[in-house]
């Protein structure tokens, strides 16, 4: 072989070792997963109710999490306590506690403390079919997210 091709050959090398050091590090360096909510066009407050497991009129009283602040990813959840004022569907706890994403991203519903919603929520989804894991779903905060329909009330 000539030396021009031997060190063509040498480049391809290279640039295929490069190529695949940057493909193969690119998890390991942080790709950070792509988010996105998207609802779909409106839905009236039948079929919001319809739609989820426990609906009910409450006051905000406290948060844990911030949706939307410095460094949240869409991966973590805030958490509202609610003071219950009317249930219009499904059994609600006192306080009741209601979780969703920390990002709006992630479809994260940013309430604000002392305002009055009717909230629109889901149940956590048990483990298993067994009582004791149904009960242990039934004791995680509720979930709602920006689809849901959970709105103030003025």
């Amino acid at each position: 072989m000539n030396p021009t091709a031997r060190n063509a050959t040498r480049l391809v090398g290279k640039a295929v070792l490069a190529t695949g050091l940057v493909v193969g590090l690119t998890p390991v360096l942080g790709a950070n997963p792509a988010y996105a909510c998207s609802c779909i066009g409106p839905v009236s407050d039948e079929q919001l109710k319809k739609q989820a497991q426990v609906v009910f009129k409450g006051k905000v009283k406290s948060k844990s999490g911030t949706v939307d602040g410095p460094g949240n990813t869409g991966a973590g959840t805030v958490t509202y306590a609610f003071s219950v004022s009317r249930t219009y569907k499904g059994k609600v706890r006192v306080p009741q506690l209601v979780e969703t994403a920390n990002s709006s991203a992630t479809c994260g519903v940013r309430l604000k403390v002392g305002s009055t919603y009717m909230v629109y929520a889901t149940r956590a989804e048990p483990e298993n079919k067994s009582k004791a894991a149904r009960r242990a779903a039934d004791r995680k905060p509720l979930q709602i997210g920006l689809c849901g329909g959970t709105h103030k009330i003025t």
